[in-house]
Order: C-alpha cells, then sequence, then structure tokens
C-alpha cells in the first residue's frame, strides 16, 4: 500500500509538473501571440493613417486641377471674346468702307453717265 500511495504521490507530481510545464509555454505563446496582436495593430493604423492622408493630398490634387482648368477655361473664353469682339470691329469698318466705295463709284457712276452740259 505504501508502494502505491508512493507511485500515486510521483504520478500527481509529475502531472503537477507537466501541467506547469504546459501553462509556462500556453503562457509564452499567448504573450508572443499579444505582442504580434500589438505590432500589427500598430501598422494597421499606420497604414490606415497613410491611406486618409494620401486620400486628402488626391483630394487636394484634384480641386487644385480643377481650379487650374477652370482658369484656363476662363482666359481661353476671354480671348475668345476679345477676338469676337476684334473681328466684329474690323468687320464694321470694312462695311464701313464697302458703303463709303459705292457711293463713291455711285457718284463717279453719275458724273459718267450725265453730260457735261447740263
Amino acid at each position: 500500500m505504501i508502494v502505491a500511495l508512493t507511485c500515486q504521490i510521483q504520478s500527481e507530481y509529475k502531472l503537477h509538473l507537466l501541467e506547469q510545464e504546459w501553462t509556462e509555454k500556453l503562457k509564452k505563446v499567448k504573450e508572443e501571440t499579444e505582442i504580434a496582436k500589438g505590432g500589427a495593430e500598430a501598422r494597421f493604423e499606420a497604414l490606415r493613417r497613410r491611406k486618409e492622408q494620401q486620400e486628402l493630398e488626391m483630394q487636394e490634387q484634384m480641386q487644385e486641377m480643377e481650379r487650374t482648368h477652370m482658369k484656363a477655361a476662363e482666359e481661353l473664353e476671354s480671348l475668345y471674346e476679345r477676338k469676337l469682339a476684334i473681328e466684329s470691329n474690323r468687320f464694321k469698318v470694312l462695311l464701313s468702307e464697302k458703303e463709303d466705295m459705292e457711293c463713291s463709284y455711285e457718284e463717279q457712276m453719275e458724273v459718267r453717265w450725265w453730260p457735261s452740259y447740263v
């Protein structure tokens, strides 16, 4: 009976040692997992911030590009309006010159057709 009791005590002690060993291993794995998780969360957060920053930069670039395009369109429209005004004035001058020439030719025609004795 003492031998059996000694065997039982030794078995319980070995079981206790194995349990402690596995508890330590489990604790170590949990710590490593938590460290890895913390590192992954930090990398994720850094990437999220970087993504948000890039989105803001792209939005600012798009707005700047839109402003630039609008300014260019306005400048082209202004240039077109100026050219249109110049050509309109040129047309009016040419039309006036044409009318003057027509009047002058009509006067010359009248002089040629009317006898000089009248």
